[in-house]
């Protein structure tokens, strides 16, 4: 039997970000509406879900931007770095 976790339980439900969990295509079809739409798509989520799902939504939306930034700026370091090289020695 599973026990009960008192005030606990809100406090862990908030560390877990439903968002984070989703598949690729899922994440993208989900920020591509967010970003689109954008102030209404965020002032809708926070009528209808509440403050923590829009904090949740808002967060993954910058780590995926964080992530993606990282990855174009190595892409293009790497490039760079190969062209150098390449012409270089």
């Amino acid at each position: 039997m599973k026990e009960h976790q008192g005030q606990n339980a809100n406090i862990d439900a908030e560390k877990v970000n439903p968002f984070n969990e989703l598949g690729f295509w899922q994440f993208t079809l989900v920020s591509t509406l967010t970003v689109a739409l954008l102030p209404w798509s965020l002032i809708g989520v926070f009528l209808l879900f509440g403050s923590q799902v829009t904090k949740n939504l808002v967060s993954a939306l910058v780590q995926d931007f964080v992530k993606t930034l990282a990855a174009v700026l190595l892409g293009i370091g790497l490039i760079v770095g190969l062209v150098v090289w390449i012409f270089w020695y």
